[in-house]
């Protein structure tokens, strides 16, 4: 009986995989929640439920992007940031030195700092909780169902307001018979990756799943003066999830997740030195470090010595760093009332626990160098009323969200003796001095939403929804002072005649509160012209919060009647999006192809970003901006072994009103990474091998058009547009317990932007982070 059992899941499972491979692409766009599938004849019929209710994907109007655990898997997605080439208009760099950081923008909008103390501009969802952090939310996929990009502010159903939009994960749910999936990886660089997943059923009314994975590979940067590489990572992550359902209208599901990262931290490559050499831009604090080193006999700080050619090898010698911890429990709880009301309840907490640094002058010079103590914990609380009125004509939802979030972030600067003698000449004796910046937060928000869809025909729909959010930010700058003067017993108040000078502390320890208050509507309209072709138009609203800069150093400070008088925490206000969109979707010729696309305008006023003040970096409101673009998806499965896909994005984003406190930027400024278009094409095929095996080739193409790294548009770290090639083949034999793929990814070895900052004259040095070089793999799967 048992070795029957095991035959028919065999059998069930090659079948379902067969199908699958009929149409390699799935559908560009799910759901938030659990999606259902049926196939007729060419591609899937996708059942979504991204209105938190359940309807076919091309009756939502909505512009979005999913993957399934399918396409991941052929395209060798390993994170989020790896799925984002075929979003249109979604891009994901980095911003500082943690491995596991990710900056999301969608459309334009995005996040221009990782500190506690902003917000970021698209929201994470793990399985409907919030990931408040970017830091720590960059993993590795262990156990996913699907990953969803949703494009516009998610302002109306969502648990946190998504000025830019949201990215969705959603992980695989327990089966109801006992089963297991390996697989193991194999690649250049060394890289050594397993996972494995097991159902247990423990009765009809309890399942569970577990998931366990490791991740390995060496870095592709080598650093000869510190003896190591950076870029690499070694990983462990674990999850369990249990459903309890002791009814069919009740359902509890408990989750937790952890994950331990210990990487080397992220490559950069120094490309400039303002080293006052004629015809340099010139850095005073290099001039007075090279001075020093002059005068010492010591090798100078310029590009000459320290500029390498080879973006592959780094001249830095401080240690480069990144580990991270992240926990995660949530409880998801379901109660079917009757069939028109259901209820609905979210509960989720999260811990971050992380440490990175950087060597940021990318010499064996100590002459900046940085490390950062991040920890964060959050909980949240959401509880949704949903259901059908007037004889199923008006879907109804109306929710109450509540989220709490504290946490600490200290950086700690060390400058060399460049810095050190040009502001305090005289006064410190060791090679570096710390200072040190940031302090706590205690984040507190809530909201009541709603949304509600009336059928007025079969073919005519009006959705109407809004949101009211309420946000406390608080921020208390205790971690504030010049570590070097409390060590050694230094006063705190230095006298030095006419001038202005900085001093222990920095910024006054003193609690600063913001409070927001935000109105945020939604309303669109809906026509079906054939039960297959829908148009919509949408207004849209979303903001983001304001917050506070906590990078104090250096802060002008006057001393005052001998009184040394430190800055208050400088603060920013919240941005706002208005935007206006038109969309279609579209499937026609005997259901093989589907076309979905959509057009957008965005007024986009008090946007956030990142500029320098004094050699420290804060966001400001910038000014205003307007957006416009368009996103097109194509997919067809023109026979039952050939699937294509292709999608365009277009995206012009221009600043209309510059705030007066905006530094570097000009009318004319590009917002920093965004492309003007972004594109790709791909192509499967399954070729029939022996009895009941088959060969699927697959290879995509992906395009991104030039960008910059930075507000202030600097040259030197700007990407020119360039072109992404990654290829597969997958066997699957009769066997169907087991399945092999061999791939290449970033096959033309493009090396690409993902991070950079330049300040010639200020810091004096011009750093960028590349992507990964090419990678090829081997990976072996198996079921049970």
């Amino acid at each position: 009986m048992y070795s029957n059992d095991r035959i028919l899941r065999r059998q069930a499972a090659t079948s379902l995989l067969l199908m699958s491979l009929s149409g390699l692409l799935v559908a560009p766009a799910s759901a938030q929640e659990d999606t259902g599938t049926t196939r007729v004849n060419g591609l899937e019929e996708i059942v979504v439920t991204a209105r938190k209710r359940e309807e076919r994907l091309q009756d939502t109007p909505i512009s979005l992007t999913a993957l399934t655990a399918e396409v991941l898997e052929q395209r060798a997605v390993a994170n989020f940031r790896d799925a984002a080439v075929f979003a249109p208009n979604v891009s994901i760099g980095r911003r500082g030195a943690s491995s596991t950081q990710s900056s999301v923008f969608i459309r334009g909008i995005g996040q221009p700092d990782f500190t506690l103390t902003s917000e970021p501009g698209v929201g994470i969802y793990v399985d409907g909780i919030y990931v408040a952090r970017s830091v720590g939310s960059l993993l590795d996929f262990v156990d996913v169902e699907r990953v969803e990009f949703m494009r516009g502010p998610q302002g109306t159903l969502f648990g946190k307001n998504a000025v830019g939009g949201a990215v969705s994960i959603t992980s695989r749910q327990p089966g109801n018979r006992l089963a297991a999936q390996a697989e193991l990886t194999a690649g250049n660089l060394n890289r050594r990756d397993a996972k494995l997943a097991v159902d247990v059923p423990f009765s009809d009314m309890v399942r569970s799943r577990w998931s366990f994975a490791s991740f390995n590979r060496d870095g592709y940067q080598d650093l000869p003066y510190e003896g190591g590489k950076s870029g690499g990572y070694e990983r462990l992550a674990a999850r369990g999830n249990i459903l309890f359902t002791p009814s069919d209208a009740l359902s509890f599901n408990v989750a937790v997740d952890y994950t331990r990262a210990r990487d080397d931290g992220n490559p950069s490559t120094l490309l400039a030195i303002g080293d006052c050499a004629p015809g340099n831009l010139c850095s005073p604090f290099v001039a007075a470090l090279n001075a020093r080193q002059a005068s010492l006999g010591r090798p100078l700080y310029t590009a000459a010595n320290w500029v390498n050619p080879n973006i592959d090898v780094g001249n830095q010698s401080f240690q480069d760093v990144s580990d991270t911890d992240v926990f995660g429990a949530s409880l998801v709880a379901r109660w079917d009332v009757s069939e028109r009301l259901s209820i609905t309840s979210l509960t989720g907490f999260r811990s971050l626990d992380s440490y990175f640094s950087a060597d940021s002058d990318g010499s064996p010079i100590p002459q900046l160098e940085q490390q950062d103590y991040y920890d964060q914990d959050q909980f949240s609380q959401e509880l949704q009323l949903s259901g059908r009125l007037l004889e199923e004509r008006l879907s109804w939802l109306v929710g109450a969200y509540y989220f709490k979030e504290t946490g600490d972030n200290v950086n700690l600067l060390r400058f060399g003796r460049g810095i050190v003698d040009f502001l305090f000449p005289g006064l410190f004796q060791d090679d570096t001095v710390p200072f040190r910046s940031g302090g706590d937060i205690d984040n507190r928000a809530w909201a009541l939403f709603t949304q509600e869809t009336f059928r007025f025909t079969d073919q005519l729909s009006v959705t109407a929804g809004v949101r009211y959010s309420s946000e406390t930010k608080a921020f208390l700058p205790d971690d504030q002072y010049v570590y070097e003067m409390r060590r050694r017993g230094i006063p705190t108040a230095i006298a030095r005649t006419g001038a202005r000078f900085w001093f222990d502390p920095l910024m006054q320890s003193v609690e600063v509160e913001r409070d927001i208050k935000e109105w945020t509507p939604k309303l669109s309209v809906e026509y079906k012209w054939l039960p297959d072709f829908m148009t919509y138009v949408s207004y849209s609203t979303g903001f983001k919060s304001g917050g506070f800069g906590q990078r104090a150093f250096p802060g002008p400070n006057v001393i005052v009647n001998g009184v040394n008088s430190p800055r208050t925490a400088p603060t920013f206000g919240p941005e706002t999006v208005q935007v206006y969109e038109v969309g279609a979707k579209f499937t026609g010729f005997d259901n093989r192809v589907r076309i979905n696309g959509a057009a957008f305008y965005t007024d986009y006023a008090d946007l956030q970003l990142n500029f320098f003040d004094g050699i420290a970096t804060r966001p400001q409101n910038a000014g205003d901006a307007r957006i416009q673009g368009l996103e097109l998806e194509i997919e067809a499965a023109p026979t039952e072994r050939l699937t294509v896909n292709a999608s365009v994005g277009y995206t012009d984003a221009k600043l209309t009103r510059l705030d007066p406190n905006a530094r570097g930027v000009t009318l004319r400024t590009q917002l920093p990474f965004v492309s003007e278009w972004q594109g790709g094409a791909g192509v499967g095929y399954e070729f029939p091998v022996a009895t009941h095996s088959s060969l699927t080739l697959r290879a995509d193409w992906s395009y991104r058009g030039a960008y910059s790294a930075d507000p202030e548009n600097n040259p030197l770290i700007r990407q020119r547009g360039f072109g992404l090639f990654n290829a597969s083949v997958v066997l699957k034999p009769a066997a169907s317990w087991w399945t092999l793929q061999a791939g290449l990814r970033n096959a033309t070895d493009e090396r690409y932007v993902l991070a950079g900052g330049a300040d010639l004259t200020g810091l004096g040095g011009a750093n960028v982070g590349y992507s990964t070089p090419r990678e090829y793999y081997l990976t072996a799967r198996f079921e049970y």
